[in-house]
């Protein structure tokens, strides 16, 4: 009596959910073209997305790109891309970038926010 209910280990731990989505989450660095008087070098963002198709499509916000004239993609098994293909949203601050990759990437499907529990 007075002992607290034991919970399993999926409802207390994240563990293995971090572990299938941490391959798709990428760091994105961008660069742009100084926007400020009497400034040479290039306004450098920075920013985290996620890779929601294999092909290279690349989910992010548009703050983390706005500006750039290109971005470098990190991948967390230290591959890195370039970019030029940016387009973004101000308005609901969303971005894609795509990227090109010779194989499939890791990627995360989107949910439907009517069926998460």
């Amino acid at each position: 009596e007075g002992k607290a209910p034991v919970l399993p280990a999926e409802i207390t731990s994240y563990r293995e959910v971090v572990k299938s989505v941490v391959p798709a989450v990428v760091s994105i660095e961008s660069r742009g073209k100084a926007r400020r008087p009497g400034v040479k070098a290039p306004e450098l963002g920075f920013g985290s997305g996620v890779i929601v198709d294999p092909k290279g499509v690349i989910l992010t916000n548009f703050h983390v790109i706005e500006g750039a004239d290109s971005v470098e993609v990190s991948l967390p098994d230290g591959r890195k891309f370039t970019s030029k293909e940016i387009r973004g949203d101000r308005k609901t601050d969303l971005a894609i970038v795509k990227i090109q990759s010779d194989k499939p990437l890791p990627s995360l499907e989107l949910g439907d926010s009517d069926q998460m529990e």
